[in-house]
């Protein structure tokens, strides 16, 4: 097998890959001139499915290899938690995300952005002082920039020139590209058969930009650390296992990190889990990591007022922007490594109210509540635990400089994030 020691998870990581999503990428594709009526990207051709999850299936557009159907469950669709209402919900967070989409930024050309591996430090008693004063010039830093945490200075950011580096880093949520519910009769009885068995009745289906999965080098540095050394190449040549996201449990010191088994007992690479010391051995920058995680949280609750109950982070991939063509025509493509939030079928949406006393404490709560839920004790980070702490410490600086800028932006009165923040820390002691 290729070594693979030097290949990183960190988004904003390159990678080289032989397979190719070019010729069919987003910007080729129609979905900004689609009528639902015209059901332009239902399947012409037999459907991969490359997830599942409560609400129905994820398959892959054959015919557009950059985009993904969701096809609902039928017994889901009368629900008050459907996929129609996700789309709504979806639609809110993915168009805050556009509309604050320089809050979501980690300037990781600044020291802030590259904290130190404490576990390394502690190699050498020696570097301790060195550490101090790296810290210390960190703190100078920090103040110099707390400029970029008021709306007004992000206002000026596009004209950076490492603009372009910063959103590759940034989280993203995938665009809705077509929703359509109660289709054509004759349309349905033309596209059903190309849905597996369990798939082929009428029913909701929504178009989105596809997580694109990590490269083969990428699989193949996730199986070198985590998978027994015997199932390794079998693992690789799989072909559901080419379908890689990795779910970012910075919530989770302890436990065992990597893939797990599907029904039939084989190894899957689907939606695998790295807690904080599985990212940490593929390269991530955790604390930073954080940080965007927190900024993402902010702009949905302050920004879209989606609660966030029970949503995911994952590492994937997409085209690098700017691409070579003549690479691409030779079949090499670069892709870059992305942070993505997705899943908002469990969320509710907030109102803010007037801002009073007892309207703020109830969508102080609803945020509280949706934070210790679910899965969102596996990705936020614990407040609690000691050997969390610096990663909660970038979680809650992302979180306070989004949602106090979008708070300004929003003019939204009565609102506090400090405080909200500090009640979520005394709160989620009871979910440890």
């Amino acid at each position: 097998m290729t070594d693979t020691k030097d290949i990183s998870l960190n988004p904003g990581t390159v990678h080289p890959t032989l397979s190719t999503y070019s010729s069919l990428s987003k910007s080729t594709t129609t979905h900004h001139l689609l009528h639902v009526g015209d059901n332009t990207h239902l399947p012409h051709k037999p459907l991969v499915q490359i997830g599942l999850g409560l609400q129905g299936a994820v398959f892959e557009h054959i015919t557009h290899p950059t985009e993904a159907i969701k096809k609902e469950h039928t017994l889901n669709a009368h629900l008050a938690t459907n996929l129609t209402n996700e789309v709504g919900i979806h639609r809110k967070v993915w168009k805050a995300f556009r509309k604050y989409k320089r809050l979501l930024i980690v300037r990781e050309d600044k020291k802030k952005g590259k904290v130190k591996d404490k576990k390394e430090d502690k190699k050498e008693d020696a570097m301790e002082d060195k550490v101090e004063e790296e810290d210390e010039d960190e703190e100078e830093e920090e103040e110099e920039d707390e400029d970029m945490d008021d709306w007004d200075a992000y206002e000026q950011y596009d004209d950076d020139d490492d603009a372009k580096k910063d959103n590759a880093r940034a989280v993203k949520v995938p665009e809705i590209i077509d929703y359509c519910g109660d289709a054509d009769d004759d349309i349905w009885r033309k596209r059903l058969r190309f849905f597996p068995e369990g798939y082929q009745t009428k029913g909701a289906v929504v178009v989105m930009e596809r997580i694109l999965p990590l490269t083969k080098e990428g699989r193949k540095a996730l199986v070198e650390r985590f998978v027994d050394v015997g199932a390794k190449e079998e693992v690789l040549s799989r072909e559901e296992n080419k379908h890689c996201l990795v779910r970012t449990y910075l919530g989770r010191t302890k436990g065992k990190a990597g893939p797990k088994t599907d029904e039939q007992g084989r190894v899957s690479l689907r939606n695998l889990p790295l807690y904080l010391e599985g990212l940490r051995e593929m390269g991530v920058d955790v604390v930073a990591l954080a940080e965007k995680m927190g900024r993402a949280f902010a702009v949905m609750h302050w920004g879209a007022g989606v609660d966030g109950d029970d949503v995911e982070f994952v590492l994937g991939t997409e085209v690098k922007a700017g691409a070579d063509k003549d690479k691409d025509e030779c079949g090499f493509q670069e892709r870059v490594v992305g942070l993505w939030l997705l899943d908002f079928g469990q969320c509710k949406q907030v109102s803010f109210g007037e801002g009073g006393e007892e309207a703020v404490k109830e969508v102080y709560q609803e945020f509280r509540g949706a934070m210790v839920m679910g899965d969102n004790r596996d990705f936020i980070p614990s407040c609690v635990d000691k050997e969390s702490k610096e990663v909660w410490v970038g979680f809650r600086r992302g979180y306070t400089a989004a949602g106090k800028a979008v708070l300004k932006e929003r003019r939204l009165q009565g609102y506090d994030v400090e405080e909200f923040i500090t009640s979520y820390e005394e709160y989620a002691v009871d979910f440890p």
